[in-house]
């Protein structure tokens, strides 16, 4: 892999939804621009539970 496509992977959000879940209550701690819209919310669901 070259260096140039190494940064644009990291810099470039993926195109699919991605998120992290922790704890038994499934809290929601990481999720990425396109798990918002799928979920139609905004970064105020951060630190809720999954359910």
């Amino acid at each position: 892999m070259k260096p140039a496509e190494s940064i644009y992977r990291k810099i470039v959000p993926p195109p699919f939804p991605l998120y992290v879940c922790t704890g038994e209550e499934m809290i929601i701690t990481v999720a990425n621009t396109a798990t918002l819209k799928a979920w139609d919310r905004d970064n105020i669901c951060y630190w809720q539970a999954f359910f």
